[in-house]
């Protein structure tokens, strides 16, 4: 009896079962009423036979023995038949039922009439009910189908995180509607089936929202990577186009032929390390990459990604410096968790002058191990340190114009991507500390 669960069926069922016993006890008062009845009848005519034997001067322990006489003998039928007395012919019966059966049947008929009229009244005032519930639940599938969710099947109002996607259907386009639905179609902690029901709808509409919402995330990062690739890609395909044509009128300048392809290169260059840092921030947004993690020593890591950079260091006079216990280990994807130190070396390189010195060091302590990539560049603006890991973003007065602001937002999101957390500590003009914590033991 799941229906019980429900409140409003659970009511109707007692109010069934309560009406009911109070039919059954109305029943057995008129039983008992006609009951008295025939009692009071029969002794009343009893009576009446008695006082008018005496009159006629009969014994009256003859009367007595005559009212306790139960044998049966052929006299007395046939006397009974002489009379119209018989089975046939039963109309003293008839008359002492009509003095006893007539008031018990108006009676049963007035408490029937009753009974039904209030069966049939609480039966349609539930029914009733019961169809404005169905009403209500069907004006909100309605709007759950044109994607808004203020409103609940079951368990009270939306809670003020959850807010409806926009959909390009209006508030009042439901043909149905004819106002917005206030609250929900149950109240909250009811059960039952309909509950159960009600339940999965709701968690089949906010599945199908998370979804869409999914969805709709996935065509905006999409329309945003293309924009992005197009802005990014105008200047280097701008440059290409003017070396182009420098090359085309002075193909027979030797010097310029090499001056201007070593520019092309650079530009192209410049071009593939763009998409391909857009190709990994896509794979890595979509949750496409795996990162599949062993243990590797720091140093092999740092070696790894230091690789080319210790020669454009050289040609910049600047010096890169490693410190760090080499037996340190640590739980990691090495290639991905590379690619991130080697964007924080680029970055320290970026913003050092000549000169300057890059320091990579890493300690392990109680909690984690902390990798660092500081330099004594000119350090972060106090308005710029909150945006440097943001994709694309750069600092009005950086002089890296050649960078894309992808490298930091990629090493974020590859350092925390494998459960670690990447942080920043900046004063103008004192340089800039990146640090990276592991929190493997």
């Amino acid at each position: 009896m799941d229906f019980l669960y429900e409140r409003q069926s659970r009511r109707f069922w007692l109010f069934l079962v309560l009406f009911c016993v109070v039919q059954v006890c109305a029943m057995a008062c008129a039983g008992m009423l006609q009951a008295w009845s025939a009692r009071r009848i029969l002794t009343e005519r009893e009576a009446g036979a008695a006082s008018y034997l005496l009159e006629k001067e009969i014994p009256p322990g003859l009367i007595a023995a005559a009212w306790n006489q139960t044998e049966i003998t052929v006299e007395g039928r046939e006397l009974l038949e002489r009379i119209g007395h018989t089975e046939q012919n039963c109309s003293y019966l008839l008359l002492l039922a009509g003095q006893t059966s007539v008031p018990a049947i108006l009676f049963l008929t007035v408490e029937g009439i009753l009974f039904s009229t209030v069966l049939l009244s609480a039966a349609g005032i539930f029914l009733q009910r019961r169809e404005r519930v169905y009403e209500k639940a069907e004006q909100v599938v309605g709007q759950y189908a044109e994607g808004r969710l203020e409103n609940r099947l079951y368990g009270g109002e939306m809670s003020a995180g959850s807010h409806p996607r926009e959909s390009g259907t209006s508030a009042g386009s439901h043909p149905r509607e004819s106002g917005p639905a206030s609250g929900a179609c149950l109240p909250k902690g009811e059960s039952g089936a309909l509950c159960r029901l009600f339940g999965q709808v709701e968690q089949l509409a906010l599945s199908l929202q998370a979804r869409g919402e999914a969805e709709h995330r996935s065509k905006e990062f999409l329309q945003e990577m293309i924009s992005n690739i197009s802005h990014q890609l105008k200047t280097p395909l701008a440059a290409l186009e003017m070396y182009m044509e420098i090359l085309s009128e002075d193909a027979e300048d030797v010097e310029t032929v090499r001056k201007f392809s070593a520019k092309s290169m650079a530009s192209l260059e410049r071009m593939e390390q763009l998409i391909q840092s857009l190709l990994k921030m896509a794979r890595l947004d979509t949750g496409n990459i795996v990162f599949e993690k062993r243990r590797c020593p720091v140093r092999e890591i740092v070696v790894l990604a230091l690789g080319e950079l210790r020669e454009r260091a050289g040609r910049e006079e600047k010096e890169i410096l490693v410190e760090g216990s080499p037996e340190e280990e640590i739980s990691c994807d090495p290639g991905w968790t590379k690619e991130a130190v080697e964007n924080l070396v680029k970055n320290a390189l970026d913003h050092t002058k000549r000169g300057g010195i890059i320091r990579v060091t890493w300690k392990r302590s109680p909690a984690f191990l902390r990798l660092t990539v500081a330099d004594d560049g000119r350090g972060i603006a106090p308005e710029d340190i909150h945006h440097i890991f943001k994709r694309f973003y750069r600092s009005k007065s950086s002089s890296d114009r050649q960078g894309a602001g992808l490298g930091l937002s990629l090493a974020k999101a590859i350092i925390e991507g494998q459960g670690g957390n990447l942080s920043v500590e900046s004063s103008p003009g004192k340089g800039s500390a990146f640090h990276i914590s592991f929190f493997d033991l």
